[in-house]
């Protein structure tokens, strides 16, 4: 299936460079069907080709070296863009320890066959997971989750937006508490919901909110 729809696809590679695909297995498509989470983009994979193109993409990397093999796809820790044009987004690799040894994961996908099927200028590794683009930044999902409000508050007065993510993104790593972790354990234990003293100084003064922010 995914051999088919990169037939369709303008996949935006060279002769010049070298290259990682990911490939999912048939089954991964199946997973994906099944994928409650995922609902919604197996159903845009259906009818959207660009889609399903931008897709076929994000599963392929281009590198410098060979990567022929497992040691040397795992150790590019700095990632690799993926061959969308203008893609911030960066391949990540890490292993899990199971029963069975250790797995090689392609951000959520594993990577069980640890022998590649080598061509001319590239290494095809299967997977038996669909990598579903992300197509949110932080802003938007703080935006979305009435959970995070106080943590919106404080990430919009500060200017983190501007100031940090757009300048730092891929890269950038965010803590953000739920509204609970905000309230104040003496109110809950007076059968209250309280917030803490230090939250209205967070939303309200620009300058503490942006400390705050780059301590998270």
């Amino acid at each position: 299936k995914f051999i088919d729809i990169l037939k369709e696809c303008d996949l935006f590679m060279n002769d010049a460079d070298k290259y990682a695909v990911i490939a999912p297995e048939n089954s991964a498509f199946e997973w994906w069907r099944n994928y409650p989470q995922f609902k919604s983009e197996y159903e845009r994979f259906q009818t959207d080709k660009e889609y399903r193109c931008e897709t076929a993409r994000y599963h392929i990397v281009k590198h410098d070296g060979n990567l022929a093999n497992i040691p040397e796809f795992s150790g590019h820790t700095d990632g690799h863009r993926t061959n969308n044009p203008n893609d911030p987004l960066y391949e990540t690799t890490y292993f899990t320890k199971g029963k069975m040894g250790s797995t090689l994961n392609w951000h959520y996908s594993p990577v069980n066959n640890l022998n590649s099927i080598p061509l001319k200028d590239s290494s095809i590794y299967r997977t038996s997971r669909i990598n579903v683009m992300p197509e949110k930044n932080i802003t938007d999902i703080l935006a979305e989750r009435p959970d995070f409000s106080h943590m919106k508050t404080i990430t919009d007065i500060a200017g983190t937006e501007e100031k940090v993510f757009r300048k730092n993104a891929p890269t950038n790593l965010y803590l953000v508490p739920k509204d609970g972790g905000w309230l104040d354990p003496r109110s809950a234990r007076l059968g209250k919901n309280l917030t803490i003293p230090d939250l209205a100084r967070y939303e309200g003064v620009p300058d503490i909110a942006e400390t705050f922010t780059k301590m998270s």
